[in-house]
């Protein structure tokens, strides 16, 4: 793991893949280190990549924050009456609704 973390440049919560036979295997990073290593699935990884930023407030990086926002609220079903975890609330908000709007 130590080689794994040379190359992760992401401070905030990430998930990274792992190509290992017979399976793949998933990592959760936060603050470039390794947190959460060896989750068997993606959608456990996530979760817990999401969990930790709620549990430790954290806000969403700019560059991936509406991505983020649309998947805590269309797939997790997390709609904050007030507040985001989005740093630019009103935009991102603005943007996630009309696509949850668009697909339902």
């Amino acid at each position: 793991m130590n080689n794994l973390t040379e190359i992760i440049k992401v401070a905030a919560p990430c998930v990274i893949e792992i190509e290992s036979d017979p399976q793949t295997i998933y990592h959760v990073v936060l603050e470039r280190q390794v947190v959460i290593p060896s989750v068997v699935t993606l959608k456990d990884a996530v979760s817990w990549a999401f969990g930790l930023y709620f549990i430790m407030n954290l806000e969403y990086p700019d560059e991936v924050s509406a991505v983020l926002e649309m998947m805590q609220r269309f797939f997790l079903k997390i709609h904050p009456d007030q507040g985001s975890k989005s740093k630019r609330i009103t935009p991102t908000k603005r943007k996630v609704i009309g696509l949850m709007n668009k697909l339902n």
